[in-house]
């Protein structure tokens, strides 16, 4: 990823890049992932991870929080209201197929 190039290499211009790749493309993905509760486990999971790394990178509450909103949807906070994350295996189904 952008931001862990950055991170590791140091120039602040990829950092940036990738916060601002964040603020248009990852923060209203996920978004529109939860409002409209998205059932596809493995689409969420890419964007929750980008917004983490770019989260770590910047140290913004902004997409830490984005980051641990979209986190829930693994626990629970989905259309099946059922968790698809399993801790024990460390690993979660790739979509909900109870669904109302």
């Amino acid at each position: 990823m952008l931001v862990e190039t950055g991170s590791v290499l140091g120039p602040s211009e990829l950092i940036e890049c990738a916060r601002a790749s964040a603020e248009v493309l990852l923060l209203p993905r996920s978004q529109i992932q939860l409002r409209f509760r998205t059932r596809a486990a493995v689409d969420l999971s890419c964007t929750t991870a980008g917004l983490a790394a770019v989260a770590g990178a910047t140290s913004s509450a902004r997409y830490s929080t984005a980051a641990a909103c979209s986190r829930l949807w693994f626990h629970g906070r989905n259309t099946a209201s059922q968790p698809v994350y399993e801790a024990q295996r460390d690993m979660c189904t790739t979509a909900l197929t109870d669904c109302t």
